[in-house]
């Protein structure tokens, strides 16, 4: 008896379909892969907001600053540099801590102190860490707290339109958001623990699609890329372009080339 059995061509025609079907499917479920990552993203970062009101409103309504009042990514320890010399007296990652959005692993920072896992955007592969060698705490997300002056190549110093205190701050000032930066003219350029992978959120290299906020009064939203400008930065050449979106730029009038563009 002959034995029943799948030809040649029809093996290869099933290997087709299912390869088609691949095709067809993966985009979506890549898709709702970072759908999902842009909703923890957003959750984390009002976690944060929620924990900076919470220290603020037990600290006469101040908040915790960023490094030198212009790093909007890292904090320092006790004795850090400062714009002000009252800011070096506090240990900024203990504050931190005592609103859980820094873990104390034992004595000492090298390793020891480390950044609640909530500053980690799930769409980047660098997590927040401590660099011993700048003595900082860096961090996956931008944080707009305590920034004095906004500086940027259009603008020597300007007063800034960011948080420093909850009695001055408006509701609708950028408290956290992605950190969607290019240093040097490169998306990701130079050290990866804090500048790696970067932006988070992307469809296709080398530009970016957008990012979430989470502004001063606890909201939050998407923003796409083309709505946020190049706002403020920090060191001499300016080489670290931080985007996000803000209604009130205060006395910066943002002019063309700071607003974000396809393919840029």
């Amino acid at each position: 008896m002959r034995r029943k059995a799948f030809t040649l061509i029809e093996l290869l025609v099933v290997v087709a379909i299912i390869a088609l079907l691949i095709a067809i499917l993966l985009p979506s479920l890549q898709r709702a892969r970072e759908q999902a990552k842009r909703v923890v993203c957003m959750a984390n970062q009002a976690q944060i907001v929620k924990a900076m009101t919470i220290y603020g409103m037990s600290n006469k309504n101040e908040l915790i600053i960023c490094r030198s009042r212009s790093i909007q990514k890292a904090f320092n320890p006790l004795g850090g540099p400062s714009e002000k010399a009252a800011d070096a007296k506090v240990d900024w990652i203990a504050c931190l801590a005592s609103v859980g959005l820094a873990i104390n692993k034992g004595e000492g920072y090298n390793g020891n102190y480390l950044p609640s896992p909530v500053w980690n955007c799930p769409s980047r592969i660098y997590e927040s860490q401590w660099e011993p060698d700048f003595n900082q705490l860096v961090v996956s997300y931008q944080y707009f707290g305590g920034i004095t002056y906004w500086r940027n190549p259009w603008v020597t110093k300007i007063p800034s339109r960011s948080p420093i205190d909850l009695d001055d701050a408006k509701p609708s000032w950028a408290m956290t958001a992605d950190a969607t930066m290019k240093v040097s003219g490169v998306w990701g350029g130079d050290r990866a623990s804090a500048y790696g992978d970067m932006p988070q959120h992307r469809d296709n290299d080398p530009w970016p699609v957008g990012g979430n906020q989470v502004f001063v009064d606890g909201s939050g939203s998407w923003i796409p890329f083309e709505r946020m400008t190049y706002n403020s930065s920090w060191g001499g050449d300016y080489g670290r372009m931080c985007y996000w979106y803000q209604q009130d730029l205060g006395e910066f009038d943002p002019p063309d080339d700071a607003y974000g563009k396809p393919g840029l």
